[in-house]
């Protein structure tokens, strides 16, 4: 049986980006609890570190989600691979699981839905937790920036990944 599987209760999602990060907070797979995003200016590191603090002590999760950049593909720049890392440094200072998942392990969650990309993999999403629609962006134009609130789905997707591999 699967160590998770009996107490997993809450999980707290996290997707760091070049302003903050974004999260998603599920109880259980069929309840997010809450999403948002949280932007840093100056002092990135220790501002989001701050701020996850303040989520995790406001959720009590019993796991934290992030990306893992240790996988072939990932893309993150040096500054966010050391944010995820404080994170993980957070969690067992705070005595939490911290589960990586590595952006494959996403789309093979979404795979069965149709949805390749993270726009398909929004709309999945938004259509799971209609409470999420509000927040998602128009489609991206090939010269547009990735729209900010993207990190919300981002995190909704680690979060739904992690739960879905409990099943």
């Amino acid at each position: 049986m699967n160590q998770y599987r009996t107490t997993v209760q809450r999980i707290l999602a996290i997707d760091p980006t070049s302003r903050g990060f974004g999260y998603a907070v599920f109880e259980g797979p069929e309840l997010l609890i809450d999403w948002g995003l949280r932007v840093a200016y100056k002092d990135k590191y220790n501002v989001c570190l701050r701020r996850v603090t303040r989520l995790i002590e406001q959720y009590d999760p019993q796991v934290i989600v992030i990306e893992d950049t240790r996988a072939k593909n990932s893309r993150r720049c040096k500054r966010v691979q050391e944010l995820l890392n404080g994170i993980v440094q957070l969690g067992k200072g705070k005595g939490f699981r911290t589960k990586l998942i590595a952006s494959p392990q996403v789309k093979k969650t979404f795979a069965d839905s149709g949805a390749s990309t993270k726009e398909e993999i929004a709309g999945v999403l938004s259509a799971r937790y209609p409470e999420l629609l509000q927040h998602l962006p128009p489609h991206r134009k090939c010269w547009m920036s990735e729209d900010v609130r993207m990190s919300i789905f981002d995190a909704a997707a680690l979060g739904y990944a992690f739960l879905n591999s409990l099943e």
